[in-house]
């Protein structure tokens, strides 16, 4: 809820959350929000704690999970301009 995307996402009332929560790929965005949140979390305990491999392999993760992030916000603006389209009609 920090970051520029769960700021977003968590606004009460004006949010993604709020005003997108019917879209089916908003509980996967929130999903991998969290997921990499946590990554993060864990590439931080490793390198903290001197296990640079570790924090390397866990670093790995973190461009599929940003991909994704990526691809399902797209699927999101894709489905709130289609009912846009509809109402619109």
């Amino acid at each position: 809820k920090d970051c520029d995307l769960g700021k977003w996402m968590y606004a009460p009332t004006v949010g993604g959350i709020a005003k997108y929560g019917n879209v089916p790929e908003m509980k996967a965005l929130e999903s991998e929000h969290t997921k990499l949140h946590a990554t993060i979390k864990t590439i931080m305990s490793l390198k903290q704690a001197g296990n640079a491999a570790g924090a390397e392999a866990e670093f790995a993760k973190v461009e599929p999970i940003s991909k994704k992030i990526i691809e399902l916000l797209n699927a999101v603006e894709a489905h709130v301009k289609r009912d846009e389209q509809r109402k619109a009609a």
